[in-house]
């Protein structure tokens, strides 16, 4: 057991180390630190809904950053592996299959975390910069609701939890198929992730009992997308739904991981 975990921490710091040397990862936090701070000076013509609609596109981009750092560092690290050959070195250590996969989906979640946390201290300094009140402490916060940061943590919170749900999809696709299609069908599983809940609702209308089974199967990625909740203060995020969305995400993320795996273990070394 303990080598396993030796095993699985070596590739994921490493796989840390990888991703976070590379020039994107730094562009496309300093891009998407400029979205948050340029949506803090937009004017929006919201009829007295400005401060809402601020931050509502605060947590947006910093899901946006993470989906865009996820397409590049989750589809990029085994592709990589595979077509320079640093894979028959990582393999030529004491370091099984399952753990070379468990390893790259944890390195990968270890610079999403890093990302998301950035971008949530950015976005909260902004904030901090246009209303000139810090967002920890309370204030005229509607229906008597704990300050906005703590429910703006929350959310983060949840965006990594989907994060890591999309981050086992990539890693399958990865070994799958290519690079570009696996970053194209993540961000379509993404899409219709957050499309779903129309879909089941159609098939649930349907009557037939296959229907029913189809829409329960459906990914319902819009579970962790509070966005209303986290700006309005109604209804609470609380722990009983924060202890919820990360069970969903471990079992889906568990499901992806074994499928990968499974496809792993077949898969020759060249």
């Amino acid at each position: 057991m303990r080598g396993c975990m030796a095993g699985t921490l070596s590739v994921a710091l490493s796989t840390f180390r990888e991703c976070t040397r590379d020039a994107v990862f730094y562009v496309a936090l300093v891009s998407f630190t400029g979205l948050i701070f340029l949506a803090g000076q937009a004017t929006y013509f919201g009829l007295g809904r400005e401060a809402e609609m601020v931050r509502e596109m605060g947590l947006a981009t910093i899901a946006m950053g993470g989906l865009f750092l996820l397409l590049i560092s989750g589809t990029a690290t085994l592709a990589s592996d595979f077509r320079t050959g640093a894979l028959m070195t990582v393999m030529s250590k004491p370091v099984r299959r399952n753990e070379l996969v468990l390893g790259k989906f944890s390195g990968i979640m270890l610079v999403l975390s890093a990302a998301t946390a950035v971008l949530t201290v950015m976005f909260l300094c902004m904030l901090w910069l246009r209303e000139g009140r810090f967002p920890f402490l309370p204030g005229n916060e509607p229906y008597g609701t704990e300050p906005f940061a703590f429910r703006a943590l929350k959310a983060a919170l949840l965006i990594f939890l989907e994060l890591g749900i999309l981050t086992g999809f990539a890693v399958f696709m990865t070994l799958l198929t290519s690079r570009p299609a696996a970053a194209v069908i993540s961000f379509a599983a993404f899409t219709l992730g957050h499309l779903s809940g129309g879909l089941a609702a159609a098939l649930r209308r349907s009557g037939s009992a296959a229907g029913e089974v189809a829409a329960s199967l459906l990914p319902n990625l819009e579970f962790f997308r509070v966005t209303q909740a986290t700006v309005e203060g109604r209804p609470p995020i609380g722990a009983g739904y924060l202890l919820l969305g990360a069970a969903y995400a471990a079992s889906g993320a568990g499901i992806f991981l074994l499928s990968a795996m499974l496809v792993f273990r077949r898969r020759e070394i060249q």
